[in-house]
């Protein structure tokens, strides 16, 4: 089934608009510092699923189907018993780049790599 520009956009939209308010809910609260990424993977899915994915279609933590070694933050699949309709791949990233921290591209651009194979 073929996306719409608009469904794609809309999308977008609520995804942007789901990790705004999950920021806004850790500042409320008075956090510096994020725990881990990882955790933008649940107001994501939280969105993702709201309307027409159902949650038995999302996986965290999947294997990526060509790096077995690596895992996907959020993988959506037509048919959660048949990991061959793999649908969507999604990944996080709270980039921290310090002059110390220099690995911070390298992260980024490895996951752009992955995504991109899929």
């Amino acid at each position: 089934m073929a996306v719409s520009i608009e469904d794609t956009i809309d999308r977008f939209t609520e995804l942007t608009e789901a990790v705004c308010y999950w920021l806004g809910y850790q500042t409320n609260i008075g956090r510096k510092q994020f725990i881990h990424e990882a955790s933008l993977r649940y107001p994501i899915a939280d969105a993702i699923t709201k309307d027409s994915i159902s949650i038995n279609q999302v996986k965290l933590e999947n294997v990526h189907p060509l790096f077995k070694g690596k895992r996907v933050d959020l993988s959506i699949f037509d048919d959660i018993s048949d990991e061959s309709t793999l649908s969507e791949m999604h990944e996080f990233k709270i980039a921290k780049y310090t002059p110390e921290n220099g690995d911070e591209h390298q992260r980024v651009f490895n996951d752009i790599v992955r995504l991109g194979f899929f």
